[in-house]
């Protein structure tokens, strides 16, 4: 669908960012809908009263942007990749390392399928966990989340 005819099913939305406080420099995409003002009747006139425009967490990505040129080749900017290096507990890999992604790297015949930019996999550092759940939990836990009672751990 082109872009000007699906704006028209939206005329009382309009795309928005909304900028994070805990890392500013990202920006998280709403929908930002234009309410219609509330009407009503005082003293047999019609007074109305405008309402505040009401933000929704909107799904559909940079794909719903005006503003964004989409080019399935290219890919999406990585707009998290600076957030994701800046705390340190990741590295990227110099190749690809699974068996599977260089099967697929290797088949000369999905050349017509690749894509123009393919960035390189990023693992978590061995010394640095890279999210709250890798970390080893005491046996404790293990014992009280446990559904198993004759079961030692």
């Amino acid at each position: 669908m082109d872009k000007k005819q699906d704006q028209k099913a939206y005329a009382h939305a309009e795309k928005a960012y909304m900028q994070g406080t805990l890392f500013p420099y990202i920006k998280v995409g709403m929908q930002k809908v234009n309410l219609t003002p509330t009407v009503n009747i005082v003293n047999g006139e019609k007074v109305t009263t405008p309402n505040a425009p009401v933000y929704i967490y909107d799904t559909s990505g940079p794909f719903s942007d005006p503003n964004m040129e989409i080019d399935l080749k290219k890919g999406l900017p990585r707009m998290r990749e600076s957030w994701i290096t800046g705390r340190g507990d990741v590295e990227q890999l110099p190749s690809i390392t699974s068996e599977y992604g260089k099967m697929r790297r290797d088949d000369k015949s999905l050349d017509h399928l690749r894509f123009e930019h393919i960035a390189l996999p990023y693992r978590a550092k061995p010394e640095r966990p890279s999210h709250k759940w890798h970390t080893p939990k005491p046996a404790s836990l293990h014992r009280k989340w446990n559904m198993w009672p004759s079961v030692k751990t």
